[in-house]
């Protein structure tokens, strides 16, 4: 990889691996990133993405692919610090796009889509929310 990361959101999409965001240290030395990273198997080559309009940790299981775009939701912005973001990456045009964040802020929790909704569950709640993108 071209950063060494933790705690970071990955999907594949399109024969390729995006690693997205994560950290580097832990607790109260933690610093969270904002980079992109994407591996391409067939030229064993890892470049840069544009970098996530802002930096996030502890995402891992609410990055997921939705249609032509990566989903990134909530997180950690600082140690404890959670977050009610959520962005979505186009790989198409390598740009980000902030949509409508969680009505609460959430860390560590589990997003997917089913059937065209974007479910977010957990993340220090038991709270379950469900919507639908827009942009």
């Amino acid at each position: 990889m071209l950063l060494s990361t933790n705690h970071l959101g990955a999907v594949t999409f399109g024969g390729k691996i995006y690693a997205i965001a994560g950290q580097t240290g832990f607790d109260e030395n933690l610093v969270t990133q904002d980079d992109v990273q994407i591996y391409d198997p067939g030229s064993d080559r890892w470049t840069a993405g544009a970098p996530m309009p802002a930096a996030r940790s502890h995402m891992a299981s609410a990055t997921f692919v939705m249609g032509d775009r990566i989903l990134v939701i909530a997180g950690e912005s600082a140690n404890g610090v959670e977050t009610d973001t959520v962005f979505a990456y186009t790989p198409a045009t390598n740009s980000w796009q902030t949509l409508t964040s969680l009505p609460a802020l959430r860390f560590s929790g589990v997003g997917t889509v089913v059937n065209g909704r974007i479910y977010y569950t957990t993340g220090g709640n038991a709270a379950t929310y469900e919507g639908t993108p827009v942009g």
